[in-house]
């Protein structure tokens, strides 16, 4: 399958809003400033999805949902939630690869984020902007 289809997103809602997500990650400095680098594993299971078509199998719906921006754009934003909950910052950009691999009776969307983050608190209160001019 190439190109883009498009699914309703009412269905990709309801999908993703019952899936299990697993994250991990952590903010590192630098001279650039401070970076959140991680993961977020979204796992959608057959029972996750129970009202699908019944002859579309396992195979079929994870090259729907890799080919669908809608569902591609959900897997963002639950990462970049993730990611600011982690980092308990906002970013002033950020860059992710998402990987989709099919499990058994199950498909798990893996979503790589790499956010420069516009301000940042470390642990110990301190606060400031990163985005510094350089002399």
């Amino acid at each position: 399958m190439r190109g883009y289809v498009r699914c309703a997103d009412y269905q990709w809602k309801q999908l993703f809003e019952s899936a299990e997500v697993i994250s991990e990650g952590a903010v590192r400095r630098d001279a650039e400033g401070a970076t959140y680098f991680g993961s977020t594993h979204i796992r959608l299971s057959d029972t996750t999805y129970p009202n699908r078509t019944t002859e579309l199998d396992t195979k079929t719906f994870c090259q729907l949902i890799h080919l669908d921006p809608h569902a591609r754009l959900r897997a963002m934003r639950i990462a970049c939630l993730e990611a600011q909950i982690r980092s308990q910052s906002q970013f002033a950009s950020v860059r992710t690869e998402i990987t989709f691999v099919e499990e058994s009776h199950a498909i798990r969307i893996s979503v790589d984020i790499e956010a420069k983050l516009s301000r940042y608190q470390d642990r110990a209160g301190s606060a400031g902007a990163l985005d510094r001019k350089r002399p």
